[in-house]
Order: C-alpha cells, then structure tokens, then sequence
C-alpha cells in the first residue's frame, strides 16, 4: 500500500512540475523569436532589416532605436566582432519585473561574444546587451 501512495505522490509531482515549467517554455519560445531576428541583423547572408527589428521593441526603447542607431549597431558589431558566424540559445532568466534570453554568438574577431536581450514583461525588448567573453587558457595547458 505505501508503494502505491508513493508512487502516485511521485506521479502527481512530476506532472505538476511539468505543468509549471510549461508556462516558462511558451514564454520562452514567444521571446526567442525577436531576438534571433535581432541576431540577424548581424548575418550579412541575410539581414533582418530595421523594420523588422524595431517591431520587437518596447514603444519607449523603440523611440531610442531609430534607424541610425541600427546601422551603427551594425557597424560597431562589424568593426569590434567581425564577420557574424553562428550564434546558439545559452540561457533563460525569469525576473519579477524583466526577462533575459541569452545566446553565445560566434565572429570572425571574436570567438565568444554573449548576446543578451532584456524584455518586459508584456513580451516586448527593453535593451540588449552584446559583450566579447575573454576564455582564460587552463593553468594546465600553460604548462605544456
């Protein structure tokens, strides 16, 4: 008998974990879009375009990102990273009052460079942040 209560206990609390984490997934996947479309703009085989972009944005944040300021997003990215290679999904942060979709991106200049986008929580991008990461060589390959 205690078997079958612990097994059922078990079952109820894996299907209630399921069903919390269910409610982040689709917030995830509502947020990964604009910001792998912000990652385009970076592709130079296919770039997303300033209108396409600045749909993502927050009304308040989209009055700071004009036009210009994309294109030279673009050129400072062109000129501090490189030529844009790939960039892979690393990380999804909950907040009370924000969230963050992070990615790993891959340039010419720079092998690692984290792509963090910030958004409120209706959905909408408030800011971005694109910072080179600086791999530390082990203490055991100096030795070699």
């Amino acid at each position: 008998m205690k078997k079958i209560i612990t097994l059922a206990f078990a079952a109820m609390m894996a299907m209630s974990a399921m069903c919390f984490a269910a409610g982040d997934g689709s917030v995830l996947n509502k947020l990964q879009k604009p910001a792998e479309t912000m990652i385009a703009m970076f592709d130079k085989s296919a770039p997303a375009t300033y209108a396409t972009v600045v749909k993502a944005f927050a009304p308040e944040a989209a009055k700071n990102f004009s036009e210009d300021v994309f294109k030279q997003v673009q050129k400072a990215a062109d000129d501090k990273f490189g030529t844009f290679k790939e960039s892979k999904f690393v990380a999804f942060q909950r907040m009370d009052q924000a969230d963050i979709v992070a990615y790993l991106g891959s340039f010419s200049k720079e092998k690692v460079v984290n792509l963090a986008f910030i958004f409120d929580k209706s959905g909408k991008m408030v800011n971005f942040q694109f910072t080179p990461v600086q791999v530390q060589p082990a203490k055991d390959a100096k030795k070699k």
